[in-house]
């Protein structure tokens, strides 16, 4: 994979890692397993891809750039809170380079 990732990239391992469909995560589906996936994904796009948060939107369903960062925040949060969590985040973010 290349140095900073595509946005498609981050999609298909989010989408492997949750079981949950690339085109779901660009849904307005709003079950708890598809908002903690898209969450995720809103992550790994601003902190390995280097996205905005109007662009990471874009990406995502054209959701709002606050949408986006409430997701970031989220995901932040339960990162420092769940030490499971956040090795599940590094693994994540470990795959995009491999």
């Amino acid at each position: 994979m290349p140095l900073v990732p595509r946005p498609s990239d981050v999609l298909t391992v989010v989408s492997d890692a949750f079981g949950v469909g690339v085109s779901v995560l660009k849904s307005r589906t709003r079950s708890y397993e598809v908002c903690v996936a898209r969450h995720v994904a809103m992550w790994l796009l601003q902190m390995h891809v280097n996205m905005t948060l109007p662009g990471i939107g874009a990406v995502l369903g054209s959701r709002h750039h606050t949408t986006v960062l409430h997701g970031i925040r989220r995901i932040e949060h339960r990162q420092r809170s769940d030490q499971w969590f956040g090795e599940m985040l590094e693994q994540l973010g470990n795959r995009l380079f491999h």
